[in-house]
């Protein structure tokens, strides 16, 4: 008889410690500046609005709630909180995006977002210049799309430029096992 390992996760144990001691370290870094960890649902009622993003729907008629959309960033959800008067925030999250594959892309793929209340984008990017150096990894450069790697683990910064004041107006981090099929 043979035996069939088709259950078995397609990364290894390593990852999982990799992936389970880099958000530790977030995790610390954050809460060292009194940064608050959230949680948001996944689940939404709409898609986003983002034409260059596309959703994945989800069904759930028994529930009467259908259609129902995969968050692609907790972004909105963070935003109303804000709003609320949480104050700064942030959170590692399970996003999702329909159309999304290749080498760097997958439908799933986890996101670290924050939010910080009186600062510029002068200020974040000097934070996560900090967070950077306290994974041990370089400060952001210049470039639009930086990648840093480790052994198990890929870091991917997106930064965009204002077009009329050439500052850093948006910043995305994207982290990534080395493999593409998901650990868990």
């Amino acid at each position: 008889m043979t035996c069939d390992h088709k259950w078995r996760p397609f990364a290894d144990n390593a990852i999982a410690r990799s992936r389970a001691e880099l958000y530790s370290s977030i995790r610390l870094f954050m809460s060292d500046r009194h940064i608050l960890e959230v949680d948001t649902p996944i689940l939404s009622r709409h898609g986003i609005s983002d034409p260059f993003i596309d959703s994945i729907r989800a069904e759930a008629p028994l529930a009467g709630l259908s259609p129902l959309y995969l968050h692609t960033s907790p972004e909105f959800c963070m935003k109303r909180l804000l709003a609320s008067g949480i104050g700064d925030c942030y959170q590692i999250a399970h996003v999702f995006r329909d159309g999304e594959k290749g080498k760097r892309h997958t439908l799933e793929f986890v996101m670290l977002e924050w939010y910080r209340l009186r600062f510029d984008y002068h200020k974040l990017i000097d934070e996560l210049g900090e967070l950077l150096a306290f994974l041990g990894l370089d400060k952001p450069s210049k470039k639009p799309i930086q990648i840093y790697s480790s052994k198990h683990l890929i870091l991917i910064l997106f930064l965009s430029k204002s077009n009329s004041s050439g500052h850093w107006q948006k910043m995305l981090v994207g982290i990534m096992p080395v493999t593409n099929d998901i650990v868990y």
